[in-house]
């Protein structure tokens, strides 16, 4: 009998949630369709997939997605005229994921547009990070077992009843790490408001992993017990159903936008603690500020008693083995350089700090430091692709404090035809660690997660601009 009851019970949750789901789809106030390349073309050919475009399944449901805003309508059809230029040119956009990679079989990119949303562009953008809508499409996965019609590439446009409008342009990580996402977009909105040539861009990243780092002793590496693949159908699930759906509500940010009088004042104020003034980027300088700031919090997040790891998010292109390898490759590309402190960050100066994120800034900098680091991801990655087995290499903590910078990938100067002026923008980022992004010419935002520091945008902004 209790049996019964289980099965009535799971009968009638699979009921509602797909009624759900139908109902949900019906509510949708965008109309969707797929765009396929103009000429007709559909190659089988398969884009091989690496241990790289995994990520221990992250990558697979991580979409790279970006929505601007502006002061005037879009034109959509002709928006959507250019997205069938762009998959024509660039057939892997209209693909799909399979047990192989990415196949080139032109099932399209979707495109979606509704013309007279309620409200306002306004009303999603300024200085505080608003909750975050439904303006970029964004699935949760490409794997094929979950979600086999997933597209890969999506542009979403929406006007305002009040004139104003929005487009939201998405790619899965699998497909496009954030410097790649930066280099097809653009390419993308050059063409549609100004005519640009669409570039050649080869999205071949297996074959430049391979070419690039066949000469590292892969089989020199030491492995630990772990078969790659069991880890990766392990963590895929985990993030699709578990951390991805949920991580816009359970990991809330604050965002705040520092102005260039601002972002010098902390500079000042951090190389007047260093005991290394020296240089320091703007990047170091937010790193340094924010990471003294949640140490020195009442909860802090960090380990009360050991040193803690410290993380950025680096791009292995132009440098070690990948030295040649330039905007014209895309792919994932992405990895972290890291770094340990020497005590617990609750004992850190803030010049300590400042000490800590400029050794890491270094690191990267400097062409043979460099080209390790470059080694040691490509071993990440190649290591479990070529033996079956993780890799035991590396530092093996998790980093306390990760840090995004894309401040130097701009795309707040991009324009997409009739739109006019921006409004603002909600830059993909992921939810768990800091990401700075270029706002405007004079200004960078900065989102905190805040789990990180639980401060509101207004405390954040005065407890940076008066670090000491």
């Amino acid at each position: 009998m209790r049996l019964l009851e289980r099965a009535l019970g799971a009968a009638a949750i699979g009921s509602a949630a797909a009624l759900y789901l139908i109902m949900r789809r019906a509510w949708s106030v965008y109309r969707d369709e797929l765009v396929q390349s103009t000429d007709g073309s559909c190659s089988r050919t398969v884009l091989r997939r690496l241990w790289c475009d995994s990520g221990m399944g992250g990558f697979d449901v991580s979409y790279n997605g970006m929505t601007w805003f502006f002061d005037r309508p879009l034109d959509a059809a002709a928006i959507k005229k250019t997205l069938a230029d762009l998959v024509t040119k660039l057939p892997a956009l209209a693909g799909r994921r399979c047990g192989g990679g990415i196949v080139l079989n032109n099932k399209g990119a979707r495109f979606s547009s509704c013309s007279e949303h309620a409200g306002s562009a306004r009303d999603w953008t300024g200085d505080v990070e608003p909750p975050r809508g439904a303006f970029a499409d964004l699935p949760t996965s490409t794997r094929p077992l979950f979600a086999r019609a997933q597209p890969l590439f999506t542009i979403r446009v929406t006007n305002f009843a009040d004139g104003t409008s929005a487009i939201g342009i998405a790619a899965p990580h699998v497909l496009l790490d954030g410097q790649s996402y930066t280099a097809v977009v653009r390419a993308f909105a050059s063409a549609h408001a100004d005519g640009t040539p669409l570039p050649s861009i080869d999205f071949d990243a297996a074959s430049v992993w391979e070419r690039a780092t066949a000469a590292l002793p892969v089989a020199a590496q030491p492995t630990s017990w772990l078969p790659a693949r069991l880890l990766d159908g392990l963590m895929a699930p985990f993030w699709e159903h578990l951390i991805q759906p949920r991580v816009d509500s359970l990991m809330p940010r604050s965002k705040l936008r520092l102005r260039r009088e601002e972002l010098d004042a902390l500079k000042a104020a951090v190389l007047a603690a260093s005991a290394h003034p020296g240089t320091i980027s703007t990047n170091e300088v937010l790193s340094a500020a924010l990471f003294f700031a949640a140490a020195q919090q009442p909860k802090s997040p960090f380990p009360p008693k050991q040193p803690v790891v410290v993380a950025m998010v680096v791009n292995l292109k132009g440098k070690g083995v990948f030295q040649g390898v330039g905007e014209g490759v895309v792919g994932n590309f992405s990895h972290v350089a890291e770094q340990r402190s020497a005590k617990p960050a609750a004992e850190m100066s803030l010049g300590e700090c400042a000490a800590l994120f400029q050794e890491l800034g270094s690191m990267w900098r400097d062409a043979d430091t460099a080209a390790q680091c470059v080694a040691e991801a490509a071993y990440f990655y190649r290591v479990p692709d070529l033996t079956g087995w993780w890799w035991a290499g590396g530092v093996g903590d998790m980093p306390a404090f990760f840090m995004n910078n894309q401040s130097k990938l701009v795309l707040s100067d991009l324009n997409f035809g009739a739109g006019g002026a921006l409004l603002g923008l909600h830059p993909w980022h992921s939810h768990m660690h800091v990401h700075v992004v270029a706002a405007a010419a004079d200004a960078v935002d900065v989102y905190v997660p805040k789990a990180l520091l639980p401060l509101d945008a207004a405390e954040l902004k005065r407890l940076l601009v008066t670090a000491k």
